[in-house]
């Protein structure tokens, strides 16, 4: 009698290891050019944007929240935008403070881009970014963006844009990343999206929100300025009594 073959057939648990080992690699098929653009309106009412159809999209926050994010995904390519309170203060202080964050002819947005680079190394393996470069976006003037390298699994490396805007009250922050091998394809993608950020409009602030801006406000108030210019703490404190 013939003895059959043995098929030995892996676990689903290594069948599951290799999809994902693949995935992280960046072998699980590049993401091709988007071709079409949908509008995406951020649920905390801080910001709009545009992002490619039939990407996955999500968020959260609300109007009377400090902060509120977005995030659009398709394969290993991923766009994230934030809006959050405190960078926007600082992007106050940068106005009323001039050359205490670099270059008074700059933007706002660029004397505060650079604060965002602590974060991105602590989140990405050998994070290296570029120079940034100004960018004009759909509605929340001019920016900055920086084109960054991190490491990805499996010797594969990340490619990437950290851009910076701020609106009438919040920071502005995007993020997008693709494999390496992805980039030369998306980019114009990536590109179209970073430039259509503009207002939603806001929300109302409750009563918590306000007591949070006026604690930062508060914390803020001893930095001072050279001799013959008023404290940012002043410039901070006439602002808020004016709001």
């Amino acid at each position: 009698m013939r003895t059959p073959p043995i098929v030995v057939r892996p676990s689903v648990a290594i069948q599951l290891l290799l999809v994902s080992l693949m995935a992280i690699s960046g072998c699980a098929g590049a993401v091709p050019a988007p071709t079409a653009f949908v509008a995406y309106s951020d649920t905390g009412g801080r910001f709009s944007c545009d992002y490619p159809k039939g990407w996955q999209a999500e968020g959260g926050g609300k109007p009377d929240s400090p902060n509120s994010w977005a995030k659009f995904s398709s394969g290993n390519a991923l766009i994230q935008v934030t809006a959050d309170l405190a960078g926007s203060l600082y992007g106050d202080i940068a106005k009323s403070s001039g050359a205490m964050f670099g270059n008074d002819n700059e933007p706002p947005a660029a004397k505060i881009h650079h604060m965002g680079e602590r974060h991105m190394k602590e989140e990405f393996t050998k994070y290296e970014e570029r120079q940034p470069k100004p960018f004009q976006s759909k509605g929340l003037g001019e920016g900055r963006r920086s084109t960054f390298i991190a490491a990805q699994s499996l010797d594969g490396k990340l490619y990437g844009y950290r851009a910076t805007l701020l609106s009438g009250d919040r920071r502005i922050s995007i993020v997008c990343s693709c494999p390496a091998t992805n980039w030369q394809t998306l980019k114009p993608a990536f590109d179209q999206v970073v430039a259509s950020l503009r207002n939603a409009g806001g929300g109302v602030q409750s009563h918590e929100a306000k007591k949070t801006i006026n604690q930062i406000y508060d914390r803020l108030m001893p930095y001072r300025l050279p001799a013959g210019r008023a404290s940012v703490g002043e410039k901070l404190d006439q602002n808020r009594a004016e709001s």
